[in-house]
């Protein structure tokens, strides 16, 4: 119990009074107010413990790779070499196909060498034929072998 005291103006004397926050005098409310007191105590700390172990349960951010899949290296320069897999099929630039125009008209008889093959200056790639130019090829060759004889 908490006393303010004081003296009185008219005789001098001091005077005794209670502090007002603590006007009851009932025991068993002081006692409501440290189990009120010891119960908030005890909130704040089940509420830190809780908060501590959901922290303490979560996933890193960073995803972890283990050791024995990554190479580890020291940093050069230099060229750096890069292979990717894919599902898919490449299709070339227009800047890295060549038309080829024929000279005449014709149809493709045989196709040699498919796209993506290796080829040379010499290999044929296709075979065509145009009736009318073969006939003109072998009547000129009947033209060259009647002025030779």
């Amino acid at each position: 119990m908490f006393l303010n005291t004081y003296h009185s103006a008219d005789d001098g004397l001091p005077v005794a009074t209670l502090h007002p926050k603590w006007t009851s005098l009932d025991p068993s409310s002081e006692l409501r107010n440290v189990a009120r007191q010891a119960l908030i105590v005890a909130a704040v700390v089940l509420a830190v413990a809780a908060v501590s172990v959901g922290v303490s349960r979560l996933k890193p951010a960073a995803p972890t790779v283990e050791r024995g899949t990554v190479w580890t290296d020291t940093v050069k320069r230099g060229p750096m070499l890069r292979q990717v897999r894919g599902l898919g099929s490449l299709v070339p630039s227009q800047e890295s196909v060549r038309q080829i125009p024929a000279e005449t008209e014709a149809t493709v008889v045989r196709i040699h060498m498919l796209p993506g093959s290796q080829v040379t200056a010499s290999t044929i790639l296709l075979e065509m034929s145009n009736p009318q130019t073969e006939q003109a090829a072998v009547d000129a060759g009947a033209a060259i072998e009647g002025r030779r004889s």
